[in-house]
């Protein structure tokens, strides 16, 4: 499921990324296309004043009726100020006057205007002529592509989430079918132990030890610290197949430092005494842990054992934990 919903999420966002570029493309093209032609028809406008006769163009653009008309579409608005900010023409929706004027494009209410500075034949400046269009189209085709875009991505999440069950169906099968292998044979193989490990466990409690060296009980002791350690780790694997998982069968608690590493070399002394190793244990008797026991000494036992077999004979193990800040370190 989480690898679902990893997948999903990052198809989608993949695609929302996409989206948005499309979209702004898409926003700058058609609004690169839109202000080429409102510049040119504000060229086309000041060439229709500038081609009219003097005595027109003076009527034009002077304030009084009588004014000749220039052919404009619907869609469109065209007013002319003169340098003071007096509107001298006006054709067109009716739209509020700028608070000012500088060439160049601006948006005002639904119009796009573009505006520039009318010269006479001589190149003196006599009025600023603005050029608006509608740009209610602009604005239903972009939110006809949110549309669009909206339901591609409802598509794509969609459709995104059933690829990942079903590769996930194609691809964890064999592992799958691999760990239920596993855990049946980590079920079995810890059953077939336990007999064995009980008829060990029995045999070491009938043995009379009336009679008996302290040498020879202290290493019966230590077959039955070991028969019971090895019990203790086949009942670890029989709940870990039954529960599909570590996590459930660790149990938590807080341990003796320095008591718990002395068991774990005990459970070596065999070895320590065929090798004449000298095995020191360095720990605050008062130092405590809390741990999952079984595990770590699993671990440590694991260490423990190795550093026995790979030092020379004679030679010295020191075992211990030192604490940094919240950790501890074996």
């Amino acid at each position: 499921m989480k690898w679902n919903l990893i997948f999903t999420l990052t198809i989608s966002a993949l695609f929302f990324v996409a989206s948005i570029i499309v979209y702004v493309s898409f926003l700058n093209i058609y609004t690169a296309q839109f202000d080429h032609e409102l510049r040119q028809l504000s060229t086309e406008v000041e060439k229709r004043i500038l081609n009219l006769p003097a005595l027109i163009r003076e009527r034009l653009l002077t304030l009084g009726e009588n004014r000749p008309s220039l052919y404009l579409s619907v869609e469109e608005v065209l007013q002319i100020f003169d340098l003071e900010g007096k509107k001298i023409y006006d054709i067109g929706i009716d739209v509020p006057d700028p608070p000012s004027f500088r060439e160049g494009f601006s948006n005002e209410n639904d119009f796009r205007f573009f505006t520039r500075i009318l010269k006479n034949p001589r190149g003196i400046p006599v009025a600023f002529v603005r050029i608006g269009k509608n740009i209610n189209g602009i604005s239903r085709d972009l939110r006809g592509l949110v549309n669009l875009l909206g339901l591609l991505f409802a598509v794509i999440v969609t459709g995104s989430w059933l690829l990942s069950n079903v590769l996930s169906a194609y691809v964890l099968k064999p592992l799958r079918s691999s760990y239920e292998q596993l855990k049946q044979f980590t079920s079995d193989a810890s059953h077939e132990f336990k007999t064995p490990l009980s008829v060990m466990r029995a045999s070491l409690d009938l043995i009379p030890t009336e009679g008996l060296e302290q040498g020879a009980l202290e290493k019966l002791g230590y077959m039955d610290l070991s028969v019971r350690k090895m019990q203790g780790l086949v009942d670890q694997l029989v709940q870990l197949a039954k529960s599909g998982g570590l996590a459930g069968s660790l149990k938590m608690e807080e341990i003796t430092v320095e008591p718990f590493l002395t068991s774990i070399v005990d459970e070596n002394r065999a070895l320590i005494e065929q090798k004449a190793l000298r095995v020191r244990v360095k720990a605050d008797p008062k130092s405590q842990c809390h741990t999952a026991s079984e595990p770590l000494r699993l671990i440590l036992g694991n260490i423990v054992n190795n550093a026995l077999k790979f030092t020379p004979e004679g030679g010295e193990i020191l075992i211990g934990m030192i604490k940094r800040g919240k950790t501890n370190l074996f």
